[in-house]
């Protein structure tokens, strides 16, 4: 008798701890709530939102986005990376961030062109720049105003990509966004000053706003 209850006490537990993650580890009831953040230099940086249980959100087809990362969660949690070539001021930056069946999920990549083949386009999740009108999405950007000769070093995090700079000397006034890594520089046609911006690895930002 002893015997007999302890066993159905045991599989009283088991089957308690199998429910309670779904079993094999699986988040049975787990949420889905994405933010996909999407850094276009010349444009700005941009905001898409995709919920499930219901699909809903920023993309063409939330129903479909929601299906495919559920199903393969590394289209989010482990997107490839591609090569950047000559990349300075265009192609895209793009971070996750939220929940995929409960579990958290923050990733990075960049991508210098896309194409129909690419785990994020046949999810979906790239309809946002096809489907919806980038500037509804913007997110406010910072703007740095220099007004007199200046060189400095902007700690990591203190600028971001798409961020602005504007030099303003001696009747000139010159702006640039932040770089995605790389140096450029703008000294328009008749002006008498010069901006440098530089974006290093560790994210640190180097500007130089002088005259000539």
């Amino acid at each position: 008798m002893r015997k007999t209850l302890f066993l159905f006490a045991l599989i009283t537990v088991v089957t308690v701890a199998l429910s309670a993650c779904g079993g094999n580890g699986h988040h049975a009831n787990g949420k889905t709530q994405l933010t996909m953040v999407v850094t276009d230099i010349r444009k700005g940086r941009a905001a898409f939102h995709l919920s499930c249980r219901p699909p809903r959100g920023d993309f063409h087809s939330p129903a479909k986005s929601c299906a495919a990362v559920e199903k393969n969660p590394t289209i989010v949690t482990d997107p490839k990376p591609l090569n950047c070539i000559g990349c300075l001021g265009s192609g895209f930056q793009v971070s996750f961030g939220g929940l995929i069946d409960g579990r958290p999920v923050q990733s990075q990549l960049f991508i210098p062109a896309w194409n129909g083949s690419m785990p994020l386009v046949r999810a979906g999740l790239y309809g946002a720049f096809v489907y919806t009108d980038f500037s509804k999405h913007l997110l406010p950007l910072r703007h740095v105003i220099l007004n007199k000769p200046t060189v400095k070093t902007y700690p990591p995090g203190q600028l971001r990509p798409a961020d602005l700079v504007s030099c303003n000397l001696a009747g000139s006034h010159i702006e640039l966004p932040v770089p995605f890594i790389g140096a450029w520089d703008k000294m328009p046609r008749f002006e008498v000053a010069i901006l440098k911006i530089n974006r290093n690895k560790n994210g640190s930002v180097w500007v130089s706003c002088r005259k000539l």
